[in-house]
């Protein structure tokens, strides 16, 4: 549609009446308009129409998630979708192992850093996003923990590195000495109209106490948290991370076999769509 007269002059004729058909025509065509007939031709940018006038259909938010560890897809934008907000955690750093225990002392893993959170806002979306969510830190058995996968969003578009594992455990026989160090977290990622935060570090081991992860689930500068730390004299492999936090660390003791510690959480992406 277009803009509209009351009277077409193209219509009217000297020395007679005008198109009374061509004059009903036009009003209806005005009054389809004040109806809400409108389409994009008749909106002018002067206009400056208030955005709580403007109705949205009942699906406005819709959010959609993927959380299988190390899997990688393809995100389609649904027709009509205008904006979309992403959001990425890259997965944690396995928690550290230990070696059999030594007779007078404790041996503790440390614990795995949580994975970089990334949040991103995308106007105008493509038709399409390649993504990989990034696999869980692995865990073994008198080992340092692996680094947490990255996690991404339209390849290098959006990004989220991994965390880094906790250290191996080595034998102290004095109360509180550094049995071994923790993850460290991965670097900030890419996160176009948004921010980046880095995972949280993980904690250090002791000999009387083993390694936790990072601290909360996203919810802090360096977000995605950890597991629970090991019992002093526990024989046992350190807790696995949630989605993006680093693993536990494991705790061995006197005369008790080598331990692994935990996995890391895997890393997740949240897609917001706006309309």
């Amino acid at each position: 549609m277009g803009l509209y007269n009351i009277v077409n002059a193209a219509s009217m004729v000297a020395g007679q009446p005008e198109d009374i058909s061509q004059v009903l025509a036009n009003f209806q065509a005005i009054q389809a308009v004040l109806n809400g007939g409108i389409d994009n031709s008749n909106i002018n940018a002067a206009a400056a129409i208030a955005y709580s006038k403007i109705a949205l259909p009942a699906n406005a938010v819709t959010t959609q998630q993927f959380t299988t560890s190390g899997a990688s897809g393809t995100y389609t934008t649904p027709a009509g979708c205008r904006a979309i907000i992403v959001e990425l955690w890259g997965a944690g750093g396995g928690g550290g192992g230990c070696p059999a225990g030594v007779s007078g002392s404790y041996i503790c893993g440390g614990g795995g850093a949580g994975g970089t959170y990334s949040r991103a806002y995308i106007a105008n979306p493509a038709a399409s996003y390649a993504y990989v969510v990034g696999a869980r830190g692995s865990a073994a058995s008198n080992a340092t923990g692996g680094t947490g996968g990255a996690t991404s969003f339209g390849g290098s578009l959006v990004t989220a590195p991994g965390g880094g594992g906790g250290g191996v455990g080595t034998a102290q026989t004095t109360a509180g000495s550094l049995s071994a160090a923790g993850g460290i977290p991965g670097a900030a990622g890419n996160s176009p109209n948004g921010i980046s935060l880095t995972g949280s570090t993980g904690e250090q081991a002791r000999s009387t106490s083993p390694g936790v992860g990072g601290l909360t689930l996203g919810g802090t500068p360096g977000g995605n948290g950890g597991g629970v730390g090991i019992p002093v004299g526990f024989n046992n492999s350190g807790p696995t991370g949630q989605q993006g936090a680093g693993g536990g660390g494991a705790g061995s003791s006197t005369g008790n076999p080598a331990q692994a510690g935990g996995t890391g959480g895997a890393g997740m992406i949240i897609v917001t769509e706006l309309y």
